[in-house]
Order: C-alpha cells, then sequence, then structure tokens
C-alpha cells in the first residue's frame, strides 16, 4: 500500500534528480554534464511541449516517449545555446537524440528496478545512430578530391625541401 502511495507522488523531477545525484558517484564530471543536459531537456519538453510540468513517473508512456525524440530532432535549436553567435539549426543531430534516448531508458530503467513502474516507457523508442559517412562528413572538412590535392601539395613540399618533416609534425 505504502509502495503505491510512492508510485503516485513521485515526480520525473524528484526521480531524475535522485537518479543524476547516483550517477553523479559512478561517472566523470563530463559524462555527468551530458546526462544532466538530456535529463533537463526532457524535463523542459514535459513543461513547454506536453503541458505536463511536475508529472508523476507513471504519467509518460510511450507516446510521450517518442514524442520527445521527434520533437528533439524537428525543433529548432540554437547550437551551444548561443543564439546571438550562431543562427539556429533544424533540430538536433542523430548522435545527440540517441544520447538522449539512451540516457533516458537507463534512467527509467531504474525506476522500474525501483517498482515506481511497471515499465520503461523509453523501452521501445528508437533514435537512429548517425551513419559513418554523416559522421565522417561532418568531422572530414575536405572532400577527397581536396584532400588528395593536399597530400600533393604536402609531398611536394616535403620533396623539395621547402617544408621540413618537423615543422608539418608541429602543425
Amino acid at each position: 500500500l505504502r509502495k503505491e502511495a510512492e508510485k503516485r507522488k513521485t515526480t520525473c523531477e524528484v526521480f531524475s534528480s535522485k537518479w543524476l545525484r547516483k550517477k553523479q558517484a559512478e561517472i566523470e564530471h563530463s559524462s555527468y554534464t551530458r546526462y544532466r543536459a538530456a535529463v533537463d531537456n526532457f524535463l523542459s519538453f514535459l513543461a513547454v511541449e506536453q503541458n505536463m510540468a511536475g508529472c508523476q513517473l507513471i504519467d509518460i508512456d510511450y507516446a510521450v516517449a517518442d514524442d520527445f525524440k521527434t520533437h528533439r530532432r524537428t525543433t529548432p535549436i540554437a547550437p551551444n545555446g548561443r543564439k546571438h553567435l550562431r543562427k539556429l539549426k533544424d533540430g538536433a543531430a542523430k548522435s545527440t537524440v540517441h544520447f538522449e534516448v539512451s540516457t533516458l531508458t537507463q534512467m527509467f530503467d531504474e525506476a522500474v528496478a525501483r517498482s515506481l513502474i511497471e515499465e520503461n516507457p523509453f523501452a521501445n523508442v528508437k533514435a537512429a545512430k548517425p551513419k559513418m559517412r554523416e559522421i565522417v562528413a561532418k568531422h572530414h572538412p575536405l572532400s577527397s578530391e581536396e584532400e588528395k590535392a593536399l597530400k600533393t601539395i604536402v609531398s611536394r613540399s616535403k620533396m623539395s625541401g621547402v617544408v621540413s618533416e618537423i615543422e608539418l609534425s608541429q602543425k
């Protein structure tokens, strides 16, 4: 009976705060910062987009979880929160959404393990991982033709003695 009362009164905010405190003791600070951001994004989504501020864990279902994923991928955001420095982009990156869904899956798994909810609302939410070509394109600023041309220039510079091996390694 007491457990049922606890289920009904455990809010997402209270539980997520306890869960984050536990995680903070287990993970590096930089990882904790990412977990905190994922949870904050979810709580903000509940309050602003779903009108569910202060809701209980048992109020979160698959539809809300899946709507969060869609919201994060489609809602324009300011990269790194610096609206005045950069233009808005179309939703969070696939890798960010995948990380956030994974984080929230872990959090709700803990709620299931503590018998606060019966099933994890994020269990069947699938956030696409970025494909390798998307990662390479993002982190590889040169096209294959540009890379080939640059290698040729560097190679010729080495052969002509214009740029020494030591100078190249320092750049």
